[in-house]
């Protein structure tokens, strides 16, 4: 029972901060701007390195939308695996029911790096077809710009690495806001659900603020970073809470006992 309880103090102990390991992430978020306009006319670049508008894409269907950058080591692989995953369980037909967009933030990312991160998606999501996912790289001020319009707020980092908000922007087909589905996991329910109401042009309100960003994992010094942190402290918590309440049963059976 004593080392029972020392598993639980040790769970719920804070962990310490090393506060030079970790950047300056104020006012990284998504800024949720249910019902604005996306920038139509941006020009962005497809994986197969065609020209082509955001306008364009959507075909009168409602539009899918993630944003992070393609050479990211950290949880950008983990948003778009879940996303496709999810999509699959909707049972809605990507170039029918909606369409699909994977934007890079970085604007030294290129044709290449969208392409080969389309075929290893293809291989892993077998269930859609080349022609219904769209990986797209742009110059600095379209991407700025579309940025802007859904309140994607990011940071550039060192080497190249950005820390920014993960979630799914869900537009009409007229190229409105019409919700949000923040962090890693996107339950198909939810978003069938978004995706026929942004069919309808409908806006949602706006999701509960959810503070967990892209930052990678430093190989150099070992040390996680920040949405990583988030993780580990998030499944701590729900460990010691399971710990807890297995606890308080151990010691009411023991006073039952007595």
């Amino acid at each position: 029972m004593e080392r029972f309880i020392l598993l639980v103090l040790l769970l719920l102990a804070p962990r310490p901060v090393d506060a030079g390991s970790t950047p300056n992430l104020t006012g990284i978020a998504y800024e949720q701007r249910n019902g604005a306009a996306l920038p139509l006319n941006a020009a962005l670049r497809d994986d197969d390195g065609q020209i082509v508008r955001l306008g364009g894409i959507l075909h009168g269907r409602p539009l899918v939308l993630t944003l992070g950058y393609f050479r990211c080591a950290s949880l950008c692989s983990v948003v778009r695996a879940n996303l496709l995953a999810a999509l699959e369980q909707t049972n809605l037909v990507a170039g029918r029911d909606y369409s699909f967009a994977a934007v890079s933030i970085d604007p030294l990312e290129t044709t290449q790096d969208a392409s080969t991160i389309k075929a290893k998606e293809l291989a892993a999501h077998s269930v859609f077809e080349p022609g219904e996912l769209h990986f797209l790289t742009g110059e600095r001020d379209a991407v700025t710009n579309l940025a802007e319009a859904v309140g994607f707020k990011s940071r550039a980092l060192q080497e190249n690495r950005f820390a920014h908000p993960l979630g799914v922007v869900l537009v009409s087909p007229s190229g409105i806001v019409s919700g949000y589905l923040l962090g890693i996991t996107y339950p198909p329910d939810d978003l069938r659900l978004g995706l026929h109401r942004a069919a309808e042009g409908k806006i949602a309100p706006a999701e509960s603020p959810l503070l967990l960003l892209c930052y990678d994992f430093d190989a150099a010094t070992g040390r996680y970073t920040f949405a990583i942190m988030k993780v580990l402290q998030l499944v701590s918590a729900a460990t010691a809470a399971i710990a807890l309440a297995a606890l308080a049963r151990v010691a009411l059976g023991e006073r039952f006992r007595q």
